[in-house]
């Protein structure tokens, strides 16, 4: 957690992982977390002991490094993966509360939850929500459609949509940012990833067009611009691209390095760290993350993400800067299309907390 003696460059320093289980076994992939106050909070889908249904659980890390259990609110379906956005000194997440979509706040200071007064409806369960400089993003699904929502400066925004793309790999790719200037969605197509930027104020995108590749990518927002980790169909290689904070490419790409021994490289996720960034990505066998400075060089080796548990189950690593690191979420499960081999299947399969601490 954050220390009044943190080293002054958080991108180089050696880091050291602190691992800790969320919820009871078999609970859902937890959302990105969110620092606040003196406390990092994350939540996640878990099962109801009387096997009725799945809740929105939040916990919360405190200082001390306890882990303190917070509200529960009614949920959708287990494999659907929450994603949630920081509001001020707030944790602000989608929920299904009876047969309503609305966005539920989690109190930093004591976890405690309650829906939003007046409580917004949602139109439909969100597949992405994103809080920026300027105000909260949503992005929704529907069988032909891709809708981006905004509330900007507390007012809403011309609603925006695209086509539909084609179903992604699991778990769901990171693809909504929000900066200072603009807001950016990657987009993939059958055959490539369009990178869509779009301006307060309009319905139609100021910027649309194929740059990468099909393959899995991520997007994030950061103090200098946003930062977009892409992947190849291959699965072998990663990519950063650096954008200004206007959209517009800067400098040159940078590949991140394969791990020795590594064959696989999935799942990519970035986030921005001061003026860095740090990427991680599914390594074959669990989270490993990579940092980078503001100009995209890689600093140092990828430190992998273990909690002990880890079986090679695919799963993104989400994250967020703290004052001395990182806070990482990801989730343990056996691989996917298993044939059942016993090494395989993790002792506590569920949801992650991680803090990368500088030493």
């Amino acid at each position: 957690m954050p220390s009044s003696n943190a080293p002054a460059d958080l991108l180089r320093c050696p880091l050291a992982l602190h691992a800790y289980e969320l919820g009871a076994p078999d609970a859902g992939p937890p959302t990105a977390p969110f620092v606040a106050g003196d406390g990092v909070f994350v939540a996640f889908p878990e099962a109801r002991a009387d096997g009725s249904g799945y809740d929105l659980v939040a916990a919360r890390l405190d200082h001390g490094g306890t882990l303190h259990p917070g509200a529960r609110f009614e949920r959708a379906a287990p494999g659907m993966s929450v994603l949630a956005a920081g509001y001020g000194e707030a944790l602000r997440a989608p929920a299904r509360i009876g047969e309503r979509w609305m966005l539920v706040s989690f109190d930093a200071s004591s976890g405690g939850g309650q829906a939003d007064a007046p409580a917004p409806m949602l139109p439909a369960a969100p597949s992405d929500v994103v809080l920026g400089p300027r105000g909260l993003v949503t992005l929704y699904d529907d069988a032909t459609h891709r809708t981006v929502e905004r509330e900007l400066e507390h007012r809403a925004q011309p609603t925006v949509v695209l086509p539909r793309p084609p179903s992604s790999a699991i778990p769901s790719e990171q693809l909504l940012a929000s900066g200072a200037e603009v807001d950016v969605l990657l987009l993939p197509t059958a055959a490539a990833v369009r990178f869509v930027v779009l301006r307060p104020g309009e319905a139609t995108p100021a910027r649309d067009e194929a740059l990468f590749e099909r393959g899995e990518s991520s997007v994030a927002a950061g103090p200098s611009g946003f930062a977009v980790a892409h992947g190849d169909p291959s699965f072998t290689r990663l990519t950063l691209r650096r954008f200004d904070r206007a959209g517009v490419p800067t400098g040159e790409p940078t590949s991140i390095p394969t791990p020795d021994g590594a064959s696989v490289l999935r799942h990519p996720r970035v986030a921005a760290q001061g003026e860095g960034w740090a990427v991680s990505y599914w390594d074959g066998v669990g989270p490993a993350v990579l940092r980078f400075d503001a100009a995209g060089r890689a600093l140092g080796p990828p430190t992998p993400v273990r909690s002990g548990d880890e079986r090679g189950g695919h799963t993104d690593a989400r994250m967020a800067a703290t004052r001395d690191g990182l806070a990482v979420t990801w989730h343990v499960h056996e691989p996917e299309f298993s044939h059942g081999v016993a090494s395989e299947r993790p002792r506590r399969p569920g949801a992650r907390l991680g803090l990368l601490r500088c030493r």
